[in-house]
């Protein structure tokens, strides 16, 4: 109880007195050791996700501060700074044999302020992808417009060539009528020249011949009119109907354009997908490798660090069965008991040399 009244105070000490934001580890000090007791949802530590809880914190920006026991507030302030700065932290974790050491640099800063980046990072992608969408838009209405502009050009050509062609039927038809009228005054005056010269049929009789080839001359020049103005006729016909089936089949065309588009740009984005996905992985990878060649050489430095601890307490304990040694062969040849030889040169309490340490927790 007065252990979790003592955490509870520290927690609400930290909360008061911090004014500038941390990493979001809560640790705990006991006897020369910072172990990390809690870590703060939505932090900096918990979204890199390496440090777990029970990890022992061994400098903070290359100070160690193993073995230290000072004011809590000493190592907040080392480790709490501006906002959006970094603090390069030092840990170990595990016991013994299995235990390995690693460094990793965190951002200060609240949860608030990671969310409001993750939230600014959003709405530069969107904006980024309306404006390339409003660009492939523009892109495509440029296109449907010069479409549309050819088209125009296609049927104000198209319009003016049916106008001559009108014209020329105009022309054709009035030159008919004026033949054919010229046609109907010259047989009035044939019936004419007939009534008077009835008493001259011989002439006359010459003369109707005549007309009357000139009327088949005549008649037969208005059957190739006629026809000459129906096969026009017909001409312009199949012409609508060519530039009719040109029409649909532009249109056509326009659609499965369109739709190959459209297939494009899934297929493009499918791509660029894929490509985001292989960049993620590799660059985790790369930094499973480089977590992996850390952690070895951190791993290779500790058994160093061990191997020379355990020779200079070799060396030690050799040197000191040697003066006891020696002691016990001095007190024997001047008749002193070797017990209590023993006794006066046996080796401190390890309790005494040790100091002992109240717990004490902060929040960075």
């Amino acid at each position: 109880r007065q252990r979790m009244n003592g955490l509870r105070r520290s927690m609400q000490g930290a909360s008061l007195q911090s004014e500038q934001p941390g990493i979001g580890l809560f640790f705990h000090e006991s006897g020369g050791r910072i172990r990390v007791k809690t870590i703060v949802s939505g932090g900096s530590a918990e979204r890199d996700g390496r440090v777990q809880v029970g990890d022992i914190l061994i400098a903070i920006d290359g100070t160690d501060v193993r073995g230290q026991s000072a004011n809590p507030s000493v190592f907040r302030n080392m480790i709490t700074g501006p906002e959006g700065s970094t603090v390069r932290l030092k840990m170990l974790r595990g016991e013994g044999a299995n235990a390995f050491g690693y460094e990793l640099e965190l951002v200060r800063g609240s949860p608030e302020y990671f969310a409001r980046l993750e939230q600014e990072k959003r709405n530069e992608d969107e904006l980024t992808e309306l404006k390339l969408q409003l660009k492939q838009a523009l892109a495509e209405e440029q296109q449907v417009a010069e479409e549309v502009d050819r088209i125009k050009r296609l049927l104000i050509s198209e319009r003016q060539d049916k106008e001559m062609r009108d014209k020329d039927v105009a022309v054709l038809e009035q030159t008919f009528d004026e033949d054919k009228q010229q046609l109907t005054d010259a047989l009035r005056k044939v019936e004419t020249v007939k009534r008077d010269v009835e008493a001259r049929l011989a002439p006359v009789q010459a003369r109707e011949q005549e007309l009357s080839e000139e009327l088949s001359r005549q008649i037969e020049k208005d059957r190739l009119r006629k026809e000459y103005i129906e096969e026009l006729q017909k001409r312009h016909e199949e012409r609508k109907m060519q530039l009719e089936q040109q029409l649909q089949l532009i249109r056509k065309q326009r659609a499965e354009e369109q739709v190959a588009r459209m297939e494009l740009q899934a297929q493009l984005m499918k791509a660029q997908a894929e490509l985001k996905a292989a960049m993620t992985l590799e660059k985790k990878k790369a930094e499973h490798d480089s977590l992996w060649k850390q952690r070895q050489l951190e791993e290779e430095r500790e058994l160093f660090r061990e191997m020379l601890e355990n020779s200079d307490s070799l060396a030690g304990y050799v040197h000191e069965m040697q003066a006891r040694m020696n002691t016990i062969n001095a007190g024997f040849f001047d008749g002193m008991p070797q017990a209590e030889l023993v006794a006066n040169s046996s080796p401190p309490s390890k309790g005494a040399a040790s100091q002992s340490y109240p717990d004490q927790y902060f929040l960075a």
